[in-house]
C-alpha cells in the first residue's frame, strides 16, 4: 500500500533532483560563454531571504528538535547559516557589494 507510495515519492524526488542539477549545469555553461551583467540588489536580497530561511530552520531545530541524531543537523543547519552570511555581504567594509550600476 502506502510503502510503495513511499518509494515511488523517493523515485520521482531523484529524477527532480537530477533535472535540475543538468539544467543548472548547462545554465552555468551558458553563463560561463555568455557573461550576463549581475544585479546586485536581486542577489542581496535573495541571500538575505536564504539566510533568514536558514536562521529560521536552526531555531525550529533548536527549540523542538528533541532526538540525539538530530545533532549533525544542527551543524548543517549552522554551516548553512554561516554560508548565507557570508553570501549576504553583512561583514562590514572588508566586503565591497555589488551595486546595479556595476
Amino acid at each position: 500500500g502506502y510503502h510503495r507510495a513511499d518509494v515511488l515519492g523517493a523515485i520521482l524526488s531523484i529524477f527532480v533532483i537530477w533535472a535540475l542539477l543538468i539544467w543548472l549545469i548547462i545554465e552555468a555553461i551558458d553563463r560561463v560563454i555568455n557573461p550576463t551583467e549581475i544585479d546586485g540588489v536581486i542577489m542581496l536580497v535573495t541571500s538575505i531571504i536564504g539566510l533568514l530561511c536558514n536562521l529560521a530552520a536552526f531555531f525550529i531545530l533548536i527549540w523542538c528538535g528533541v532526538e540525539e541524531n538530530e545533532h549533525g543537523e544542527k551543524e548543517n543547519i549552522i554551516a548553512s547559516v554561516l554560508s548565507s552570511y557570508k553570501a549576504s555581504g553583512v561583514r562590514g567594509n572588508d566586503a565591497p557589494l555589488l551595486t546595479a550600476s556595476q
